[in-house]
C-alpha cells in the first residue's frame, strides 16, 4: 500500500480528472491500520469513476466508511476488509446519467472482483445521480444517510446540501420492509455453507453481525427513530421495547463492538473458542437470520394484521397488479438491455402474479432463511413458489443450497441489474 500523503482540495472542474490521493477530514474506520486499508480501496476506485464518468461533477461517500465506522479484521499483513463501499456519482443532467450508469455499474463488479484479491470483501456500489434527482430524493434510510453523514470525496461539496433531510418518522412502511429484504438477500448471498475458504466464513460472520444490525435498525425505523451511527443506535435501541422475538440488547451491542473494532478472539468468545471459524460462521448467520425474520415477520403482520398465517405471500404480493407488470416488464427489458435475459417474456407474467419481482425475491429470501435456521415461515408460505422456475426454485425438491443459489442470482438479475454478480453465485 502506497504511502499516505496530503493534497489540496482539488477544483471542482478538475476533481475527477486528477488521480491523486483524496484529502479526507475525518477517518474511515476506528483504527490506523483499518482507515489507511480502506483509503487505499477508496482511492483506486475513485480513479475509476474518474475514468468511467468524467463528466460527474461532485463524488459523495455514504454509507458507514462515511461515519468512520468501517469494518476491517485485522488478521496478519493483510487485513480483511469486510465493509461494503458505497459512492454517489453525481453527474450535471439526466442524459449524463444515463450515459454513465450501465458503465459504474460494470466497474462495480469490476472493482469488487478486483479488490477480492486484496482480501476485500465488500461490495462497490456506485449510484448514478443527476443534479436535478437530488432534491427529489425519497424518505428512505439511504438518503437520511446520504444527507446526515455523506461525505464529498471530489467535486461541489455544496450539492450535497440538495439532498433533503427527511425526518425519521416519514421514512414509510415500504422502505422500511425492502430494506430488511435486501438484508435477507444479502445474508443468502454471504451463506458459506460447508466452505473452508476463511474469507468466505468471515464474510458470513459479519453478514450476520450486519444482519442483527439491521433488524435493530427497522425497529428504530418503525418507532420514528434512525440514530446516526451505530453507537448512538446502540445506545437508544437498549433504552427502549423489544418485543419477544427482538435481538436482545447485549446482541446489538456485541455486534456494534464488533463493527467498529473486529476481533477474532470476541467471535470465539461468542460461539466457543473448541469451535472452528466454520462453526463460528454458522452460529453468526443464524443469528442474524433470525433477527431479520423475526423483525420481518413482525412489521408485515403489524401492517396487516390479518395476514398473520400467510404472511409471506402477503409481503410478496403487496403491489398492486399494474405495478407487479410494470416493474417485471422494466427489469426484464433491462436484463435483455445488457445481455442478462433470464427466460421468456411470458415469464413476467409468473412473476405479476405473486407480486413485483424485487417483493417476490425479498419473501423468497424469508422463506429459505425460515427453513435454514429452523423457524416457521408461517402455514402458506409462498404458494407456487417452486414453479417459478429458474428464477427462485428449481424443484419442489430441488436442495436449499441450489434454492438459495437460484435466488440470490434471481436477485442480481431482476433487482440488481447485474452489478452483485455478474451472474454467477457462488
Amino acid at each position: 500500500m502506497p504511502p499516505s500523503s496530503r493534497h489540496s482540495s482539488p477544483s471542482p472542474q478538475s476533481a475527477l480528472r486528477r488521480s491523486g490521493r483524496i484529502l479526507l477530514h475525518a477517518p474511515l474506520a476506528r483504527t490506523p491500520v483499518a482507515a489507511a486499508r480502506l483509503r487505499w480501496f477508496l482511492e483506486r476506485t475513485l480513479e475509476r469513476v474518474a475514468r468511467e464518468a468524467p463528466d460527474a461533477v461532485a463524488v459523495d461517500l455514504i454509507g458507514s466508511l462515511a461515519r468512520g465506522e468501517g469494518t476491517v479484521l485485522e488478521l496478519g499483513e493483510r487485513p480483511l476488509v469486510l465493509s461494503d463501499l458505497d459512492l454517489a456519482v453525481v453527474l450535471p443532467d439526466g442524459r449524463s446519467r444515463e450515459r454513465a450508469a450501465p458503465r459504474l455499474a460494470r466497474a462495480s463488479l469490476a472493482l469488487a472482483s478486483d479488490f477480492a484479491t486484496w482480501d476485500f470483501l465488500g461490495a462497490v456500489d456506485l449510484g448514478a445521480y443527476a443534479v436535478a434527482d437530488l432534491p427529489r430524493q425519497a424518505a428512505r434510510p439511504g438518503t437520511l444517510e446520504w444527507a446526515r453523514s455523506g461525505v464529498t470525496l471530489a467535486g461541489d461539496a455544496e450539492l450535497r446540501a440538495r439532498v433533503p433531510v427527511h425526518l425519521p418518522a416519514a421514512i414509510p412502511f415500504e422502505e422500511i420492509l425492502r430494506l430488511l429484504e435486501n438484508r435477507l438477500l444479502e445474508l443468502l448471498a454471504a451463506h458459506a455453507g460447508a466452505t473452508s475458504d476463511r474469507r468466505r466464513l468471515w464474510a458470513a460472520v459479519y453478514a450476520g453481525g450486519k444482519g442483527v444490525l439491521d433488524a435493530a435498525l427497522a425497529r428504530l425505523l418503525m418507532a420514528g427513530e434512525c440514530p446516526v451511527g451505530v453507537e448512538e443506535r446502540s445506545r437508544v435501541y437498549a433504552q427502549g421495547p423489544r418485543g419477544d422475538a427482538a435481538p436482545s440488547a447485549e446482541s446489538v451491542g456485541f455486534w456494534t463492538t464488533f463493527k467498529l473494532t473486529p476481533t477474532a478472539a470476541s467471535v470465539a468468545g461468542r460461539y466457543g473458542a473448541h469451535l472452528g471459524l466454520g462453526e463460528w460462521a454458522e452460529g453468526a448467520w443464524c443469528e442474524g437470520g433470525r433477527a431479520l425474520l423475526a423483525a420481518y415477520h413482525d412489521i408485515v403482520v403489524t401492517h396487516w394484521p390479518a395476514a398473520d398465517g400467510a404472511w409471506l405471500a402477503r409481503a410478496a404480493g403487496r403491489a398492486r397488479h399494474r405495478r407487479r407488470i410494470r416493474r417485471a416488464l422494466d427489469a426484464w427489458r433491462e436484463n435483455r438491455r445488457r445481455g442478462l435475459a433470464w427466460g421468456r417474456l411470458g415469464n413476467v407474467g409468473r412473476f405479476a402474479q405473486m407480486g413485483a419481482p424485487e417483493h417476490v425475491l425479498g419473501a423468497a429470501a424469508a422463506q429459505l432463511v425460515a427453513e435454514a435456521v429452523g423457524e416457521s415461515a408461517g402455514t402458506g408460505g409462498l404458494p407456487g413458489l417452486s414453479k417459478i422456475g429458474g428464477f427462485v426454485a428449481q424443484a419442489a425438491a430441488a436442495p436449499w443450497e441450489e434454492r438459495r443459489r437460484q435466488a440470490v442470482l434471481a436477485w442480481d438479475r431482476w433487482v440488481l441489474r447485474g452489478t452483485r454478480t455478474g451472474g454467477g453465485v457462488s
